[in-house]
């Protein structure tokens, strides 16, 4: 493993660029600290782009990171399922290894445009990510893994070229049709097909309005296998090109462990200030969130991509609604700060934070009448999606919880008749 003191290189994959090119040189101390500085030669490019435009601007040409805020460094670094993979791969436990070396392992599929090197003399990753023919051997190795059971070294190769992805539930990079997706396989201890409801969900958005990206079903040997095609790849000649990737926690400089501060609003005003345009858009997602009870809703859940020095709000991913019982739980609270009552899933308290979005209160109250509209027809996408009538009946209050809600019927008398 590589020792504290010793240097290594953050890599960046130019726009439209198969083939990296060394950017920074820094250091990873035992306290997360990082430091360095851009290359002289990096820094005079004319199509240059910084590592991450909010933490490590070009304009600055050395830069310290404080612990747990190593923004996009950190968000093209492999979270729970990765490094589950990784070390194994590594025949290591996970909680011997420091985070230079999850960087350092080498592999192409990490979210973003950048890459990691011991040396600058060090190659390109392998760049064959594992093929959608591969998901069965995928799935018994995913299944292997979560119950400890011995992995074939060549079938750990095959997960691990995929693995550094974000989130806790087994993934991988996936070659299908051509195209680059993540490949979200089914979890131990799971009680419903989590692809089908995420694929229902996560249509059921975009009749919302919602950007997400192109989804698809594989049924592999009677399990399902969910794909998202990859928004920061691009099919281009010779391989794929890499857009460059920064998470709402980064983009708001939090750590991890700074969840009282969470907010939708603060992100707002964080991606206004990087010229981010679409606000309303991030707004339309809030409040999905909440009148699906997607309740999961962090901000490693949202995303920018880079646009040269500045950011445009990624497609939404990761909506799942929390399976609920009627009586139980009925004020639900989510992962960030939503208005004027805090983490409270209401549609009044959507309402309340509207201006920071850029909208009116009128046209907030047609945006959220127009997605109660289209809630009410939840039922028809997770029938379209063949989920099964017991597990569609787990989420019915998630999404029918509104109609006992006064303020949402009182918002459907008002707006209503606008929409017909």
């Amino acid at each position: 493993m590589l020792r504290p003191d010793k240097e290594f290189y953050i890599f960046v994959y130019l726009p439209g660029a198969v083939e990296a090119v060394p950017a920074a040189i820094v250091r990873l101390d035992d306290e997360g600290r990082l430091s360095g500085s851009y290359g002289r030669l990096y820094s005079q490019r004319r199509e240059a782009v910084p590592v991450d435009p909010v933490s490590m601007p070009l304009a600055f040409p050395s830069f310290a990171l404080e612990p747990g805020r190593m923004g996009a460094v950190r968000d093209a670094a492999p979270d729970l399922w990765g490094r589950l993979v990784i070390a194994k791969a590594l025949g290591r436990n996970a909680e011997e290894l420091h985070e230079r070396d999850y960087l350092l392992f080498s592999n192409a599929a990490r979210t973003g445009n950048l890459d990691f090197r011991a040396s600058l003399k060090d190659g390109e990753p392998e760049s064959e990510p594992p093929l959608s023919s591969d998901a069965d051997i995928l799935l018994d190795a995913v299944e292997n893994l979560e119950r400890e059971r011995p992995v074939a070294p060549q079938y750990m190769e095959l997960l691990a070229q995929g693995s550094s992805m974000g989130g806790s539930r087994p993934k991988s990079a996936m070659l299908h049709d051509g195209i680059l997706w993540i490949a979200k396989f089914p979890a131990k201890g799971d009680k419903w097909s989590n692809a089908r409801v995420e694929k229902s969900s996560m249509e059921l958005a975009a009749d919302c309005g919602i950007d997400v990206p192109e989804l698809r079903l594989l049924d592999v040997e009677g399990r399902d296998v969910l794909l998202v095609r990859r928004f920061d790849r691009e099919p281009v000649p010779g391989g794929f090109a890499r857009r460059g990737y920064l998470s709402a926690l980064s983009l708001c400089r939090w750590t991890e462990l700074e969840r009282a501060a969470y907010s939708y609003e603060a992100i707002a005003d964080s991606a206004a200030a990087m010229g981010v345009k679409n606000l309303s858009q991030l707004f339309r997602r809030m409040a999905f969130n909440v009148l699906c009870r997607n309740t999961d809703d962090h901000p490693r859940n949202h995303g920018f991509l880079a646009n040269g020095h500045s950011l445009v709000l990624a497609p939404a991913f990761d909506i799942v609604p929390s399976a609920s019982t009627y009586g139980v739980g009925m004020h639900v609270t989510h992962a960030m700060n939503i208005g004027n009552a805090g983490r409270l899933g209401s549609v009044a308290n959507v309402l309340s934070c509207a201006p920071r979005f850029g909208l009116t209160r009128v046209q907030a109250e047609d945006v959220l009448a127009g997605m109660l509209a289209t809630i009410a027809r939840w039922r028809e996408s997770f029938e379209r999606n063949g989920v099964r009538e017991d597990e569609t009946e787990r989420f019915r209050w998630s999404f029918e919880h509104w109609e006992s809600d006064p303020e949402a019927q009182a918002l459907l008398d008002r707006r209503g008749p606008a929409l017909r």
